[in-house]
C-alpha cells in the first residue's frame, strides 16, 4: 500500500505543474488576445468622450477635417453621404524635387494642412494619417449618373452594389446606402448637405444608415455653405435627418 501511495506522488506533482503551466499559457494567450483588441481599436476610432455617436455640425468640408484632427482621430474609415467625393489630389511642389544629400526629415503634415480645401480634406487626411478608407454613400439617381465615370476610372473596379479600389492611393468604396454592406467597426459618418438633392425621406436615410453602422463613433453633418449648388432645402431636409439619427441611437 506505502509502495503504491509513493507511486501515486510524482504522477499528482506532474499533474500540478501540468495545470500550472497550461494556466500560464491560457493567461498569456489571454493577454495577447487583449492587446490585440486594443491595438485594432486604436487603428479605427479613439473615444470621443462621448456617449454614443457624437454629433457635430460645421458650415463646409474643410470643417470636417479640422474635427476630427481636434478628436485625435487616427486611421479611420469615413462613410461619407453627400455628391462631392472630398478627394481631390493635392502634393506639396518641393516634394517631389530633388534633394541633396543628406536628407533632412521632416514633418509633412502641416505642409498638406497649408492646402486645406473643402473638395481635398479627405485626401489630405489620409496622406496626415487621420483617414485610412473612404466609404462613398450616392443616392441612387446620382450613382447612375456617375456610372460612366466610375467605368472609365482605371483605379475602381465593378462589384457587387458598386465600385471599390482607390482614388490617387487613397482606398475607396463607391455604393449606395440600400447596398452598403453592415460596419461594425466604429467609423466616422460625415453627411452632406447635397445627398438630400430629390431624397424624399431623410428620417428614413437616418433609419437604414443606423442600421448598417452600429458602431458611428462621430457623426459630422456639413451644411456646405461654400458650395453654391447645395439649396436651403437640402440642408432643411439635412436638419431632418439629423433629428432622425438621434431618435436612433
Amino acid at each position: 500500500m506505502a509502495d503504491r501511495l509513493e507511486k501515486s506522488i510524482p504522477v499528482t506533482e506532474g499533474w500540478r505543474q501540468h495545470a500550472f503551466a497550461l494556466a500560464v499559457v491560457a493567461a498569456s494567450l489571454l493577454c495577447f488576445w487583449a492587446m490585440q483588441a486594443a491595438a485594432v481599436g486604436e487603428r479605427h476610432v479613439p473615444e470621443t468622450g462621448v456617449k454614443g455617436a457624437g454629433i457635430a455640425v460645421v458650415a463646409t468640408q474643410r470643417d470636417a477635417y479640422r474635427i476630427c484632427a481636434a478628436n485625435g482621430i487616427r486611421g479611420a474609415t469615413v462613410v461619407q453621404l453627400g455628391r462631392f467625393s472630398n478627394l481631390q489630389y493635392w502634393a506639396p511642389e518641393y516634394l517631389g524635387k530633388p534633394t541633396p544629400f543628406p536628407i533632412k526629415p521632416f514633418d509633412v503634415r502641416p505642409e498638406y494642412e497649408k492646402a486645406l480645401q473643402s473638395h481635398n480634406w479627405l485626401f489630405i487626411a489620409n496622406t496626415n494619417g487621420i483617414v485610412r478608407k473612404v466609404v462613398s454613400i450616392l443616392t441612387p439617381g446620382e450613382f447612375q449618373r456617375m456610372v460612366p465615370a466610375f467605368d472609365a476610372d482605371y483605379e475602381l473596379v465593378r462589384r457587387a452594389g458598386g465600385y471599390g479600389g482607390f482614388h490617387f492611393d487613397v482606398p475607396r468604396t463607391v455604393t449606395t446606402l440600400d447596398a452598403l454592406r453592415r460596419l461594425t467597426e466604429p467609423v466616422v459618418v460625415v453627411v452632406d448637405a447635397s445627398y438630400f438633392e430629390g431624397v424624399s425621406e431623410p428620417a428614413e436615410t437616418a433609419y437604414k444608415l443606423a442600421e448598417r453602422v452600429p458602431a458611428a463613433a462621430l457623426v459630422i453633418a456639413v451644411s456646405s455653405m461654400d458650395e453654391n449648388e447645395v439649396t436651403w432645402e437640402m440642408r432643411r431636409q439635412m436638419a431632418q435627418f439629423l433629428r432622425a439619427w438621434q431618435e436612433t441611437t
